[in-house]
């Protein structure tokens, strides 16, 4: 199963949203965090982690605005390093 979200959103609208399709969805801990977005790209940490894995490992493609205004989807395999970016572009040093 997969669902697509906009960024827009709280972690506790999806709640109800994952009981009524019986799912789950990875989403930030706190009820008032944006289900996507920055959380993901901070790598995604969830208290299902141990369970599912990160955030940023769960997401399977983006659609995006780039800077000069083109709507653009990253996945694996089109515009793949703005989808590596997007995801948290590694680990740091």
């Amino acid at each position: 199963m997969a669902a697509r979200v906009g960024a827009g959103l709280e972690s506790w609208e999806l709640f109800s949203y994952m009981a009524q399709h019986n799912m789950t969805v990875v989403v930030a801990a706190g009820y008032t965090v944006g289900a996507y977005g920055g959380w993901f790209q901070g790598g995604g940490h969830s208290a299902m982690a141990s369970t599912y894995g990160m955030g940023a490992d769960q997401v399977l493609s983006l659609e995006v605005v780039t800077a000069d205004g083109r709507l653009v989807t990253a996945d694996p395999n089109q515009n793949t390093d703005l989808f590596f970016a997007l995801r948290g572009g590694g680990g740091s040093k």
